[in-house]
């Protein structure tokens, strides 16, 4: 069974995207946290209130962490979450 880190909508999805760094010794990006215990599976959590940002929000994963995953990274349905708040599922993003 894998093991899934939660990415919310509100989290970094790449170094660039810290403006201040907590330093607490946690990983504070889905790439740190592969590179730290090997991740392979996240859950990103979408806005729900706002489609033209989640849908942003998807590509840009896929930027940030397919260079973790060479040839075997992907998005599924089971990747995206797009919250309680909109109601419409995750058809909603994949248009």
């Amino acid at each position: 069974m894998p093991l899934y880190r939660l990415v919310s909508a509100i989290d970094p999805m790449e170094s660039s995207d810290i403006t201040s760094r907590i330093n607490d010794g946690v990983p504070e990006t889905p790439p740190e946290w592969i590179h730290y215990n090997g991740l392979t599976h996240f859950k990103i959590k979408l806005n729900g209130d706002d489609r033209k940002w989640d849908v942003e929000r998807v590509p840009a994963a896929n930027e940030a962490w397919k260079s973790c995953f060479p040839g075997i990274f992907k998005i599924t349905d089971e990747t995206m979450d797009t919250s309680e708040r909109n109601g419409m599922g995750l058809g909603a993003v994949q248009s």
